[in-house]
C-alpha cells in the first residue's frame, strides 16, 4: 500500500511540475481545457511510469540474478510507455493518447480495489 501511493505520488508530483512549466512557457496557447486534458493525462501517466518501476523493482529485488536486467527491463517499459503517451498525443490520436493511461491504471485500480475489500471482510470476521 505504501509503495503504490509513494509512486504514484511521486510521479503525479512531477506531473505538475511538468505542467506549470509548459503552462508557463507556452501561456499563449494556453486553455483551460487543455490544461485540465493535460493535467489530467500527464499526471496519470507519470503515475503509472513510476507504479511500474516501483512495483517492478520491489520484485527484483528479491532476485538477485534478474536484479540489473530487470531494472533495465522496467526503465525501457516506462521510457516505451512514456514515449508512445507522447507521440499519441501529439498526434491526430491525441483522444486515444489521453486514454491511454486511464485504461493502463484500471486492472491497478480493479486490483487494489478487491485486494482492499478482501482484507476489510476478513477483519470483520
Amino acid at each position: 500500500e505504501t509503495l503504490f501511493t509513494a509512486s504514484m505520488a511521486t510521479g503525479i508530483g512531477f506531473a505538475v511540475l511538468e505542467n506549470a512549466y509548459y503552462i508557463i512557457v507556452n501561456y499563449e496557447r494556453f486553455s483551460a481545457l487543455l490544461a485540465l486534458a493535460r493535467g489530467f493525462g500527464t499526471g496519470l501517466m507519470h503515475g503509472m511510469c513510476t507504479l511500474i518501476i516501483g512495483f517492478g523493482i520491489s520484485f527484483v529485488k528479491k532476485r538477485k540474478k534478474l536484479f540489473f536486467a530487470g531494472t533495465f527491463a522496467l526503465l525501457t517499459t516506462a521510457i516505451t510507455y512514456h514515449s508512445i503517451f507522447n507521440m499519441l498525443v501529439q498526434s491526430e490520436y491525441s483522444v486515444i493518447g489521453t486514454l491511454l493511461p486511464i485504461v493502463t491504471y484500471l486492472p491497478f485500480f480493479i486490483g487494489r480495489h478487491f485486494k482492499n475489500s478482501d482484507k476489510i471482510k476478513t477483519e470483520n470476521l
